[in-house]
C-alpha cells in the first residue's frame, strides 16, 4: 500500500511540476535545479519493487526476462504520452552524450534528429528518429486516455482541447494523496449540496499509521482559505555505483512514542561491476538523483496533532528530529549511509495554489525553503 501511495504522489508531482523535458526525462543529477526527480528514476523505483530482493526485475542484465518488464516499459510508455499531450511544447534539446552505448561516444552531440540505433524504419536502412516517434499514432497506437479525449500531438488544437479532460484523469488516477484533492473534494461536495461521503477508497487518507477520512483532516492547518498550502519533498542524489550493484534509500519518520514508519525510498538500478566498468561518463554522469515526497506523511502528522502546521517553522524542527536515513541492498543488508559514495538528501518546500477544478492541476511557484538533512 505505502509503496502505491508514494508512487501516485511521484506522478501527481512530475505531470503538475515538470515542464521541462530534459528534466522530466532522465535521472541525470543537474545542480542549477531543485527538481530532482524523473520518469527513468520513478521507473527505477517500480524495478525494485517488483523484483524485491534479488529477483530478475531489479538485476539490469536480466530484467528483460521477467515478463513483468514488459507490462511496466509499456505503462511507462503511457505516462510519457500524458506527459507530453499536457506539456506539448516540450520537447529533446541538442545535448552531448554523458555516457557511451554501443553506436554513441561520450561527449557526441545528439539531438532529436539523432538514429536510434539500432531500429530501423524502413527496409532502406534508416533508422528511426525521436521526432518520427514523438506521436505514438506513427507505431499505429495510442492510448485510452487519449483517445478518449480527442488529442493527437499532431494537432495543436485537439491537444488544448483535451487537456482539461486529461487533467481529470490525472487528477483521478494520481491525485489521491495531493493536498490539492481537498479542495477538489470540498469543491465537489458544495456543488452538488451534499456533504462527501467518507469512508470510499478516494475519500481516504492512509500513510502506515492508519485509514483516516478526508472529513478528519484539520484543512484548516493543511490549506489555506486562499488554497494555498506547501508540498514537501526529499530530493536525494547519489553515485550511482556506489554499492556495485541494486540499493535503495529508504526514508523512515517516528515521532513522539510513536513507531517508525517507512515513508519512501530512492531506489538506483545499477549494474554489476562487471557491466558497469563497460560504460564510459562524462565527469558528473557518475550521479543520479530522485525524491520521496514528504507531504502526505507530514498531513498525517498534522492529524495526529503531532505536528502544529505544514509551515516550516514547525515543519523543519520536526523533521530534523524525526527522517532517518537507510540504506538498502538488493539482498537485504544495510549499509551505513555515511559511508555511500555521494550520497545527499536535502528536503525542498514549494508553495502550491491548489485548483477546485478537477480539469486543472494545482500550481506550483518556486522552492523557497531547503533543510540539509545529510
Amino acid at each position: 500500500m505505502l509503496y502505491n501511495v508514494q508512487n501516485q504522489q511521484r506522478l501527481y508531482n512530475i505531470f503538475a511540476n515538470y515542464d521541462n523535458y530534459t528534466i522530466f526525462s532522465n535521472e541525470g543529477w543537474a545542480a542549477d535545479t531543485t527538481r530532482y526527480d524523473s520518469l527513468e528514476n520513478l521507473h527505477d523505483n517500480i524495478h525494485a519493487e517488483l523484483g524485491g530482493s534479488q529477483g530478475h526485475m531489479t538485476i539490469v542484465p536480466f530484467s528483460a526476462f521477467d515478463p513483468l518488464f514488459f507490462l511496466h516499459h509499456c505503462n511507462v510508455d503511457r505516462i510519457f504520452a500524458l506527459w507530453q499531450a499536457l506539456h506539448p511544447d516540450a520537447w529533446i534539446v541538442p545535448e552531448v552524450a554523458r555516457m557511451n552505448s554501443y553506436t554513441t561516444s561520450v561527449g557526441q552531440l545528439l539531438d532529436s534528429t539523432s538514429a536510434l540505433t539500432p531500429f530501423y524504419a524502413n527496409s532502406d536502412g534508416d533508422f528511426w528518429t525521436s521526432d518520427m516517434l514523438r506521436d505514438t499514432t506513427a507505431l499505429g497506437y495510442t492510448y485510452g486516455e487519449l483517445a478518449g479525449s480527442g488529442i493527437s500531438l499532431s494537432n495543436m488544437t485537439s491537444i488544448l482541447d483535451g487537456q482539461a479532460q486529461l487533467a481529470s484523469v490525472v487528477n483521478r488516477l494520481y491525485g489521491g494523496y495531493s493536498v490539492n484533492s481537498l479542495k477538489i473534494q470540498s469543491k465537489r461536495s458544495d456543488r452538488r449540496g451534499n456533504p462527501i461521503r467518507h469512508g470510499q477508497d478516494q475519500d481516504g487518507w492512509y500513510m502506515g499509521r492508519g485509514r483516516r477520512s478526508t472529513s478528519s483532516l484539520p484543512v484548516t492547518k493543511i490549506i489555506s482559505e486562499q488554497g494555498k498550502y506547501r508540498e514537501w519533498i526529499a530530493n536525494v542524489r547519489v553515485t550511482r555505483q556506489a554499492l556495485d550493484g541494486p540499493f535503495s534509500v529508504n526514508l523512515d519518520l517516528g515521532g513522539p512514542d510513536k513507531q517508525t514508519l517507512y515513508v519512501g525510498s530512492m531506489s538506483v538500478f545499477a549494474s554489476p561491476p562487471a557491466i558497469a566498468s563497460l560504460k564510459k561518463l562524462a565527469p558528473g554522469a557518475e550521479y543520479i538523483a530522485g525524491t520521496v515526497p514528504l507531504t502526505a506523511a507530514l498531513v498525517d502528522e498534522v492529524a495526529d496533532g503531532t505536528l502544529a502546521s505544514m509551515d516550516h517553522g514547525d515543519v523543519e524542527p520536526f523533521l530534523r528530529e524525526y527522517l532517518s536515513t537507510r540504506v538498502v541492498r538488493a539482498d537485504g543488508a544495510e549499509a551505513d549511509p555515511a559511508g555511500v559514495a555521494g550520497l545527499s538528501i536535502e528536503v525542498v518546500s514549494w508553495p502550491v495554489q491548489a485548483t477546485s477544478s478537477e480539469e486543472q492541476l494545482p500550481t506550483w511557484g518556486e522552492a523557497d525553503y531547503k533543510i540539509r538533512i545529510m
